[in-house]
């Protein structure tokens, strides 16, 4: 029965089984033959289950072995490009603090950290039990522009994958450098304005969230006393002789040189330029965030614009697919590809199920990355327009997603018309028995030089 399936492909099995259904049991009275073909029939749908069903959990984890894979398991190219990413944005986050910590960004000297903020809780504290709380105020203000800057680009990229460009990465570094142009403006135009100073922490934070998402929390561009703890506790390993987390340590030395060599560049930059030192990083960030849109909109073949915006989503992906049928008028669906091993078609319960499985981030909704994704997986082709119509069913209350009340509406809906189904082809097969009984010899003969041929591939 599995070599049935993996010479003959699922389209000549499901052939074939339905010729045996159809032919077999309408005219065979031997009760020896049908038991064997019975036997057959169960083991061959219980092979189609089996194979199904291992497809499905391979895609219903997302993907996890590519996902969890660290850096130093991935390519060398790979590697070269996140090491030289990381350090450009370390670079930039230790320019930022060495020119807010210079003094010369307002008149009245004001110099604080906004890129860690170890020593900022600290003094905080101080502060406030020494009565000084305007300070205690700008510093707590402070704390929290860095974690809503965190805060913004995790709501523009709620779903990130380790090491995955996603269409949100682009328009969080414009909007880092709309706050750092802020951010210059204020100096040059409020020359005692502590806002400047709220807007560089704000896009610190947007950049340190952005480059931890992207890497699995391995990059972190703006603080270093945990990248200082990791890369003793890494020295400390390789002096026992354990080498497995080298390739780590060489990209935690590199973000740290590259944050310290960034504060050594702004002691001049900001001496000369002043007010207007902001604006390289500003420069930065947006030379970055469109050099990701470009990519993207190269590799997925959509303008600029969209990619800019972020507006793209799973669109390109369902464009570029290669397919030949829709998914709502092909008979590999979901229901007529998982059976039990009786041959009858799956459960209500199995496939009301299956939402928990589909649903791999349990937000309680299905979209159309993750239907298309499981489908993919599960052996089916589908084209954007069968996604699209299945979406269109589904989802009654037009909101782009597939609730659970949706979803559990839809297998009953599908569970009645594959009813429905059944009894039309059941009727359709007493009526062709029934116009050859004349000729049951010839069709009794017939079927079992089939039953003879098919058993022979089958087994």
């Amino acid at each position: 029965s599995g070599q049935s399936v993996r010479f003959m492909g699922e389209e000549g099995a499901d052939k074939l089984e339905h010729e045996m259904c159809s032919d077999w049991e309408e005219v065979t009275r031997d009760p020896a033959k049908v038991r064997r073909y019975r036997t057959f029939k169960t083991q061959f749908l219980r092979s189609k289950e089996l194979q199904l069903m291992s497809n499905v959990n391979k895609d219903l984890t997302f993907r996890s072995k590519e996902h969890s894979k660290s850096l130093g398991e991935r390519s060398t190219a790979e590697y070269i490009v996140v090491l030289v990413a990381g350090m450009c944005l370390s670079f930039n986050a230790g320019y930022i603090n060495g020119a807010c910590l210079s003094g010369l960004l307002t008149d009245d000297g004001t110099k604080v950290p906004v890129s860690a903020f170890t020593g900022s809780y600290t003094k905080s504290a101080i502060f406030l039990a020494g009565g000084q709380v305007p300070e205690f105020g700008f510093l707590i203000t402070l704390i929290l522009c860095f974690i809503g800057g965190a805060t913004l680009s995790s709501a523009l990229n709620p779903r990130a994958k380790p090491y995955q460009l996603g269409p949100e990465y682009g328009p969080c570094f414009l909007v880092g450098s709309i706050l750092l142009v802020i951010a210059s403006v204020l100096s040059e135009i409020h020359d005692t304005s502590r806002g400047l100073f709220y807007c560089a922490a704000a896009a610190n934070g947007l950049q340190n969230g952005m480059s931890s998402m992207y890497s699995g929390n391995l990059i972190r561009s703006t603080h270093y006393t945990g990248i200082s703890t990791d890369i003793g506790i890494i020295i400390g390993r390789i002096i026992r002789g354990d080498y497995s987390e080298l390739w780590k340590l060489w990209v935690l030395m590199g973000l740290t040189a590259s944050f310290w060599t960034g504060g050594l560049i702004s002691f001049w930059a900001t001496a000369h330029f002043q007010t207007h030192s902001l604006l390289f990083s500003a420069c930065f960030f947006f030379l970055i965030g469109m050099g990701i849109i470009g990519f993207l909109a190269y590799n997925y073949k959509i303008s600029m614009w969209r990619a800019a915006f972020g507006t793209y989503n799973w669109h390109n992906a369902f464009d570029e697919l290669s397919v030949h049928m829709s998914a709502m008028s092909s008979r590999h669906s979901i229901r007529s590809n998982i059976v039990n091993p009786d041959g009858t078609c799956a459960s209500e319960e199995f496939l009301l199920s299956l939402f928990d499985k589909i649903d791999h981030n349990a937000d309680g909704y299905i979209e159309e990355d993750e239907l298309y994704l499981a489908l993919k997986e599960a052996g089916m082709r589908v084209s954007k327009r069968g996604i699209k119509a299945m979406m269109k069913v589904a989802d009654t209350n037009g909101d782009g997603r597939i609730g659970r009340q949706e979803w559990d509406n839809l297998v009953k809906g599908k569970l009645e018309a594959d009813h429905m189904r059944e009894e039309q082809e059941k009727q359709e097969e007493e009526r062709r028995a029934a116009a050859a009984a004349n000729g049951e010899d010839a069709v009794v003969n017939r079927a079992k030089k089939r039953l003879k041929r098919s058993i022979t591939v089958g087994w």
